[in-house]
């Protein structure tokens, strides 16, 4: 299992005169670090919780719809539904399935017809996730690596959309890596300290997993 991103976000959800206004930055000397930071924080906190902030596109990769041994994805006690054959998105909150495709025992791509499987996603605290439609079972697949694929839209929206904690939690991270910029720093204590306060503020934010 893996994820590719797609389209990646239009824009952050913390400006840079947002970011430079909490390092008390004034001139433009170091415009370009500060938006690598924002960017890196950006994907340490969606990393961190498990969500997608900003709307993006990303990809989930799997080796089949069942697993080597032949058992379903996830077992019955994992899903809140019951339903032992679940494909979990674990980027949160999942906006839509854009499509789902597959190789099919001879060998060929095919795109399942949306009308074949269901998104569950109204959950704040745990991943989407898709199951068959009623009636519908998950097709047979080719043995092969990355047999299946699935495209889906994540993310809160805009910018303005992104709730204020995890925009809070970047401008911290962002403050955490321009003040660690120097591999040997004499305030590291102080610096790891910062970063154990920013994992604890978003700590009840972060989306648990299944199992």
């Amino acid at each position: 299992m893996q994820y590719e991103l797609v389209t990646a976000p239009s824009e952050e959800p913390i400006t840079l005169a947002e970011a430079k206004l909490h390092l008390r930055v004034d001139g433009t000397d170091e415009d370009s670090l500060i938006t690598d930071l924002i960017g890196e924080a950006r994907e340490w906190v969606e990393q961190f919780t498990r969500r997608a902030l900003c709307t993006q596109t990303v990809r989930l990769w799997l080796d089949g719809f069942r697993d080597e041994a032949g058992t379903t994805l996830v077992t019955p006690r994992q899903i809140d539904d019951g339903s032992d054959r679940a494909i979990v998105l674990d980027r949160s909150p999942v906006v839509s399935v854009s499509n789902l495709k597959y190789i099919d025992t001879a060998g060929t791509l095919q795109t399942l017809d949306p009308a074949a499987y269901t998104l569950s996603a109204k959950s704040k605290d745990r991943p989407g996730f898709i199951v068959p439609a009623y009636g519908y079972a998950w097709p047979s697949t080719r043995d092969v690596p990355n047999s299946v694929q699935v495209e889906f839209v994540a993310g809160y929206g805009a910018a303005a959309a992104v709730p204020g904690m995890f925009k809070r939690a970047m401008r911290l991270h962002v403050g955490w890596g321009y003040a660690s910029r120097e591999p040997e720093s004499k305030v590291d204590g102080i610096l790891a300290r910062q970063q154990k306060a920013i994992e604890q503020l978003l700590i009840s934010h972060r989306v648990f997993q299944f199992g």
